[in-house]
């Protein structure tokens, strides 16, 4: 049995580049992963950016950093791990 790998990605404003961070993960040859994106809190349009990927393809979620969680790369790393 494969294990599942977690891939967490941090993002704050990405919209210009997100979309083609997420292909780049869609193309890799192991299958069994999940791709945990973490809103540290921007302003831009990234989840609508992301939103047909979200909806096309199940093993992609979207989250915002809670306030329990320090802002920033650690604190929504860390909030992606505890996912």
């Amino acid at each position: 049995m494969e294990k599942l790998v977690s891939i967490i990605i941090p993002t704050y404003n990405s919209a210009d580049f997100i979309a083609d961070t997420l292909a780049s993960v869609q193309q890799q040859t192991y299958p069994n992963w999940e791709c945990i994106i973490v809103d540290d809190g921007g302003t831009d349009n990234t989840v609508e950016v992301i939103k047909p990927i979200l909806d096309s393809d199940s093993r992609f979620s979207f989250h915002k950093r809670p306030n329990s969680h320090k802002k920033g790369l650690p604190g929504t790393r860390n909030y992606g791990i505890s996912i």
